[in-house]
């Protein structure tokens, strides 16, 4: 998924990507819960690893790509 953000010109975020953000830019093709992302901070723009728990027994991998916006 990827996800525009403001950055400072260093490259790093005004703030951070929260799971929220996330879940909201998978709803095209999936409805997920927030709470069920792990993914670590994210407060630089690049391509990030994440986990989605769809089932107790099933999840899902993905890459979170931040861009600047």
């Amino acid at each position: 998924v990827e996800i525009p953000a403001k950055v400072s010109e260093s490259g790093k975020l005004f703030g951070s990507i929260s799971n929220e953000v996330i879940a909201a830019a998978l709803k095209p093709q999936a409805t997920v819960q927030a709470k069920s992302i792990h993914v670590d901070a994210i407060k630089t723009t690049g391509d990030f690893s994440a986990t989605v728990a769809l089932h107790p027994e099933i999840s899902a991998n993905f890459t979170v790509k931040v861009i600047a916006e």
